[in-house]
């Protein structure tokens, strides 16, 4: 059901379009002591929590807060030689600082495919 919503001079789905379009920005990210750091210039998708016992195993927390992105669009600035990997045996993995255990993103087949947020 498409509504056609005015916004100043825009219509709701011209907002929508201006939104997305405007949705790929510069993201950086970094662990807890700040050595392991990475930016995105590109959007984040699918962002979601999970609350399975893995993910709380997995990011010593309640929950998960992890959204995909695109491999191009990422790309390590400093401390990725610190990074440690955990891959299950399907290819999925994620990807910790060494020195103070955050995790990072998480892996498929050798290449990041989506972030923590936090």
């Amino acid at each position: 059901m498409e509504h056609n919503l005015k916004f100043g001079t825009r219509t709701g789905q011209q907002l929508r379009a201006f939104c997305i379009k405007e949705s790929s920005v510069l993201i950086t990210g970094e662990c807890f002591c700040g050595e392991v750091k990475y930016h995105l210039n590109g959007v984040l998708r699918d962002a979601r929590s999970c609350h399975c016992s893995r993910c709380r195993k997995a990011f010593s927390s309640q929950a998960s807060a992890y959204a995909l992105i695109d491999a191009d669009k990422f790309e390590w600035m400093s401390g990725e030689k610190l990074l440690t990997s955990y891959i299950g045996k399907h290819g999925f993995g994620l990807q910790f600082c060494s020195l103070c255990g955050s995790t990072i993103c998480g892996v498929f087949d050798g290449s990041v495919h989506g972030v923590t947020l936090g």
